[in-house]
């Protein structure tokens, strides 16, 4: 997909590039979203947040993103052993794991403010602030 840009532009900028069209951050989201459990999302927001649900808004991506890194922190056994590799398929290889990594921090950290600092479990989001 990226093939031609990678051959006419320093893979850098082509990094760049992609970072900014922004379906590889969605890919690398959904994955990160899609390794907590189902019935985690289910018993916090409702029984019809299931990972399908989760994944498919890109709109409240960032958000399901910025608390599963919450939910990691709080129980370590709501994440998944095996590991979803479905939606970052297309894109391996092209952007490496630490940058990725750095753009989920990145937009974490715009909603660190709605959340609870110690566990997130009985207050989501903070609507006071």
């Amino acid at each position: 997909m990226y093939e031609s840009l990678l051959a006419r532009l320093p893979r850098e900028l082509v990094v760049e590039i992609v970072l900014f069209e922004g379906r590889v951050t969605v890919a690398y989201l959904q994955e990160y979203v899609s390794q907590v459990y189902s019935q985690v999302y289910k018993r916090y927001f409702g029984y019809r947040h299931n990972l399908e649900y989760v994944t498919r808004n890109k709109c409240s991506l960032q958000f399901y993103a910025a608390w599963s890194a919450l939910i990691r922190k709080v129980n370590p056994k709501n994440v998944k052993t095996r590991k979803p590799r479905g939606f970052m398929r297309p894109y391996v290889g092209l952007v490496t794991k630490v940058r990725l990594e750095k753009e989920r921090l990145r937009l974490a950290c715009k909603l660190d403010r709605y959340f609870h600092p110690e566990t997130g479990k009985y207050s989501s989001f903070r609507l006071n602030d």
